[in-house]
């Protein structure tokens, strides 16, 4: 009996010892702690956060790092949330941990966002974590995920419909701050740690949960992949999701690459890029250089889903001077010519009328920021000599304009005769002949005299008021 005894305590010690190694392995592995480090750990109760904070209380002296416990009732589930927070309260104070316990309003964050529940209980979690982060002045964040959350999240995103980036499941370290460093253990390696170690947890209360997914995959779908196909489906799922991340981060880099050498200009609330250039690229890679524009501008590329890409992707490959392409929280795409134009700017129609009885040396046009010069000059020999000796100045015969004048912005069904053309031309068709975008047009101001367009600010004046060999007084106009 006293042999057989031996045996058990060797192999219970051999397992806490291969446990810990996998995750002190992967703690190193992913950098994710480093000596000196106050690290917040996200504790609600279960096993897996148990066991986590158990493993880090173990290490804290070893690498020099401080622990914070952080608890945040959802205010879902009512008493029994509360004994939650009681729990977890009393184990951090056991321990010798400071402990932030809080509530957050996930039904109202669902009410403002949008979406599940789920999610709503997700973004508070993490706003909650990185709350407390900065007001301890922590360097990281310290969650549970395992290795079986990281196949249940695999074949969630596998039965919705996902990218690489989704098969390459729960990364181990997010920005430089969240960790994950039982990522590669799991939930039956915990409960057996924790078992050994007679640390008590709170079992998870959601398998009768059945309308979730996630719920049905971790109670239905994997036990019975494991008991039909394969018994090490977990580990299998998750070996699977750590090369496939290697693999799209891979790409990543390289499509991060492309996107900035087909840049042509960008500033805070706009990037150009060129379509001549992203053609020479492989279609297959076009979806992931849309995604990473998305992500530079807004910070993130949730809520970006295929549909938005399939429409991005045909309309760089389309012809046709313009066209849009309508994007989540206010951003758009633009085509303009060969031009792909990222912009949060929302599309606004800005008008402006100013009337004229006389003649101004200068005019500024607020709402576009520019300023119309005017100037009368007598034409003292031929008109030619005039028209030589002036740069970026346009002439107009004085003697064909009737005042009042008025300057306005283009408006749809304007009509006039450009300089050196045969009749009349819309003014529609001459932007577009002239590659002008349809959100630049207002900005080229239109000088009409009776209701005649006479010039176009900076691009054409209309031939009927042209200079001629009879002339002998001009008015220059130029955009200042």
């Amino acid at each position: 009996m006293y042999i057989v005894y031996t045996i058990i305590i060797a192999q219970v010690k051999i397992f806490k010892t291969v446990f810990l190694n996998d995750v002190v392995k992967t703690i190193k592995k992913y950098r994710m702690i480093t000596p000196g480090d106050h690290v917040i750990v996200g504790v609600s109760g279960g096993a897996d956060s148990v066991a986590l904070l158990s493993v880090l209380h173990g290490l804290r002296k070893k690498w020099n790092i401080t622990l914070t416990v952080a608890h945040l009732n959802h205010m879902l589930r009512g008493e029994a949330a509360k004994r939650e927070a009681c729990f977890v309260a009393q184990r951090a104070e056991t321990m010798g941990i400071p402990c932030v316990a809080e509530e957050r309003d996930v039904r109202g964050v669902k009410i403002k966002e949008g979406g599940s529940l789920q999610e709503a209980a997700r973004i508070a979690r993490y706003q909650f974590f990185l709350d407390v982060c900065r007001r301890r002045n922590a360097q990281k964040i310290a969650l549970g995920h395992h290795a079986d959350d990281q196949a249940e999240t695999l074949l969630m995103w596998l039965i919705r419909g996902t990218s690489l980036k989704g098969l390459a499941g729960i990364p181990p370290l997010r920005d430089e701050i969240i960790i994950r460093p039982l990522i590669t253990v799991s939930r039956r390696e915990i409960e057996a740690y924790l078992e050994e170690k007679g640390l008590t947890f709170i079992p998870d209360s959601s398998a009768g949960e059945q309308h979730y997914l996630r719920n049905r995959i971790r109670h239905q779908l994997i036990p019975l992949l494991q008991q039909e196909y394969n018994p090490r489906i977990v580990a299998t799922l998750s070996r699977l999701s750590e090369l496939l991340r290697g693999e799209n981060e891979a790409l990543e880099l390289m499509v991060g690459e492309i996107a900035q050498k087909i840049l042509i200009a960008q500033n805070e609330q706009e990037m150009r890029f060129s379509i001549d250039h992203l053609k020479q690229c492989r279609e297959e890679l076009w979806g992931r250089i849309i995604k990473n524009i998305v992500a530079q501008l807004t910070g993130s590329s949730r809520g970006i889903y295929f549909r938005h890409i399939e429409a991005v992707c045909n309309l760089a490959a389309g012809t046709g001077p313009e066209k849009t392409v309508q994007l989540p929280a206010g951003w758009s795409v633009v085509r303009e010519y060969n031009q792909l134009i990222f912009t949060g700017e929302k599309s606004r129609s800005i008008s402006y009328c100013y009337v004229l009885d006389a003649l101004p040396e200068r005019i500024t046009i607020e709402e576009i920021k520019k300023d119309i010069c005017f100037a009368v000059e007598e034409v003292p020999g031929s008109p030619e000599e005039v028209l030589i000796r002036q740069k970026d100045v346009d002439f107009l015969d004085y003697n064909t304009i009737q005042f009042p004048l008025t300057l306005r912005n283009y408006q749809p069904g304007d009509r006039f005769h450009p300089l050196g053309l045969r009749g009349s031309k819309k003014l529609k068709d001459f932007f577009i002949d002239n590659k002008i975008p349809r959100r630049e047009r207002h900005t080229f101001p239109v000088l009409l005299s009776r209701q005649e367009i006479v010039w176009v600010g900076g691009l054409r004046i209309d031939d009927r008021f042209r200079v001629g060999a009879d002339t002998r007084k001009v008015l220059k106009v130029w955009v200042a």
